[in-house]
């Protein structure tokens, strides 16, 4: 193997420019990671534990580059003829099987992850607004009146408006989906059953952009991405408002190629969807297709009138329905619920947040990169950064328009959270979640150029290549083996940033109240630190109507307690508290890490 290495890799790479080795080793050096190189950093820090990383990530190299040139020069053997197999059989005559195959396959593993994982709670509080949001869009109205004593259900962060009426600060979109869940019986199944869905529009729009290999290489891609598992798996507008806009993008240009006024409608309603869920994304993020799409069809008479129309027609029609929501409960069609909660400064641009803090350009580009190192962490948790595959893509291959088009809605996204003042490490960088599927487009074609590039450094000139003459099943071979190389963080690593105690939403209140047998009552919880997120894990199962509920979760406010009571005659009052004589662990950021035995559930004296 090492004479190998040395005569292919050794030789070959002297012919390579100098430039573009220097550009591919600072995309490994900034975004290496691995177990305990933390990416909230915006920076790699350069310990021991970020040279083992470096070392895996050079070994894996080698040991990919040792895989292709083993290979080519391995024709005829049993190996090589199961890949050639798997090519010309499998990827050119069961397309269809295998994208249902996984379909089916992300659908079930989210699902699990929910159950396993998160337990079906809401762990963060934008979860829990909106499904309280579409509690009250399933009680037929878009507002809830104000609870008696609104004190008594509010927090720090609950992202809830509770007077003059009681409603979320979010967009309409997503809790309408949720409702929709709610209906079936199941708010979670709306996440898996997009993510499912969106395995098809990854195929269609990778088919329509490059080639049918390619298509099914993402699509793989896509379902092997613990990014998209995880946050699929919560109850976050992301995954949404991430299918409504590649719907939009995908119909678009199946729109554009064949003429059809009926595609420019869909992809006008679904862009118009994406606005009601994520508003500033789904403007921000259309801008490259939009203007691809207007210099494309100005080009046809037809177009003004019928694409162009159609599209608008749709888009407006939903637009409509975003400011007709915003004047029934913020009382005027361009005032979101973000100002209505939080006021005038929660906006893009560099001045005061909430938070006592002031947004700076260098602290937009503090959390840029953070944002970046997060993303491509949790995209797939490989020891090759997917940074490294997108610039061997850039920089060797013969790229087309829609690599161009892809990496401008990935830039999109990057420019517009550089002006937004919170840095969320949860889900992995979840602000950049809705340009995955771009993501993944462009990870797959860059694991084709390093199949291509590795098959080809005995030439003694590389120039740029096309890829057209792809191999998809060695590169998704390659996929594998970093998968596999992967999976120990999954484990260890990945699942702990979802799962964080510190959250404090949980189902510990919950089961409190069952081992009492508590019934007809009122449990008012006592908040941990200043965030008050401990609240979230009894608000999450309060509805709009509380009169009909068996048991009210509410804030323990201590004297006025009493107050609240005498408003819901008949019920007892428990407290749930930290234990007195056990000591309460707060961390670094101020949040209580106190585990749920340190809980007890109390009831109070009459």
């Amino acid at each position: 193997m090492g004479n190998i290495i040395n005569r292919t890799f050794y030789n070959s790479l002297r012919t390579l420019p100098l430039w573009k080795l220097a550009i591919l080793f600072l995309s490994l050096l900034f975004t290496t990671h691995s177990l305990k190189n933390d990416p909230g950093y915006f920076y790699p820090r350069i310990d021991r534990d970020f040279c083992s990383s470096l070392f895996l990530v050079m070994v894996t190299l080698l040991l990919s580059g040792f895989l292709v040139q083993r290979c080519l020069k391995s024709r005829g053997s049993l190996f090589y003829n199961t890949l050639c197999f798997l090519e010309n059989k499998v990827f050119k005559n069961y397309t269809l099987w295998i994208l249902l195959f996984c379909s089916l396959f992300i659908f079930l593993i989210i699902i699990a992850v929910s159950s396993l994982v998160f337990d079906n709670v809401p762990r963060v509080t934008d979860e829990i607004a909106q499904l309280f949001q579409a509690k009250i869009f399933l009680s037929g109205h878009l507002s809830a009146p104000p609870p008696p004593l609104p004190e008594f259900f509010t927090s720090a962060e609950d992202n809830m408006i509770v007077q003059p009426k009681w409603y979320s600060q979010y967009p309409p979109g997503f809790s309408f989906l949720l409702m929709i869940g709610l209906r079936l019986g199941s708010p979670w199944i709306v996440n898996p059953l997009l993510a499912a869905l969106s395995v098809l529009l990854v195929f269609l729009l990778c088919r329509e952009t490059f080639d049918r290999t390619t298509a099914i290489l993402s699509g793989i891609l896509f379902i092997l991405s613990p990014k998209v598992i995880f946050t699929s798996a919560s109850l976050m507008n992301h995954t949404s408002s991430m299918f409504f806009f590649l719907l939009s993008v995908t119909t678009i240009v199946l729109s554009l190629k064949r003429q059809n006024s009926l595609l420019a409608l869909c992809s006008g309603l679904s862009l118009g969807m994406s606005l009601n869920i994520r508003t500033l994304d789904a403007i921000v993020l259309y801008l490259p297709v939009g203007v691809y799409s207007l210099v494309i069809g100005f080009k046809s008479k037809g177009f003004r009138v019928r694409i162009l129309g159609m599209w608008l027609f749709g888009f407006c029609l939903m637009a409509g329905i975003l400011f007709f929501y915003n004047y029934k409960t913020n009382g005027d069609p361009l005032l979101f619920g973000y100002i209505v909660r939080w006021g005038q400064n929660h906006t893009l641009g560099f001045h005061e947040i909430r938070g006592g803090w002031v947004h700076t350009p260098f602290l937009g580009i503090v959390n840029t990169l953070r944002q970046i190192r997060l993303t491509d962490k949790g995209m797939f948790e490989w020891p090759l950064p997917v940074i490294f595959f997108i610039v061997l893509l850039f920089l060797f291959a013969k790229t087309t328009f829609w690599d161009w088009i892809f990496l401008l809605i990935i830039g999109c996204n990057v420019v517009l959270y550089f002006f937004w003042g919170w840095y969320d490490r949860l889900f992995m960088g979840r602000f950049y979640f809705n340009v995955t599927p771009f993501i993944v487009i462009l990870t797959s074609r860059g694991l084709l150029c390093f199949v291509k590039l590795c098959s080809m450094l005995s030439l003694p000139n590389l120039k740029r290549f096309s890829l057209t003459d792809n191999q998809p099943v060695l590169a998704l071979t390659i996929a594998g083996m970093l998968s596999l190389f992967s999976i120990p963080a999954y484990i260890t690593d990945l699942i702990p940033q979802y799962y964080l105690l510190d959250l404090q939403v949980d189902r510990r209140i919950e089961k409190a109240a069952r081992e009492k047998g508590i019934k007809n009552a009122i449990v008012f919880i006592e908040a941990q630190d200043k965030n008050e997120l401990l609240l979230g894990s009894g608000f999450f199962m309060n509805t709009p109507n509380l009169e009909t509920q068996d048991i009210i979760y509410a804030k323990d406010l201590g004297k006025k307690n009493p107050q609240l009571l005498s408003l819901f005659k008949g019920r007892k009052g428990f407290l749930y508290r930290h234990k007195r004589e056990v000591k309460k662990i707060i961390n670094q950021n101020g949040l209580s890490e106190s585990p749920p035995e340190a809980f007890e559930l109390i009831e109070l004296s009459t």
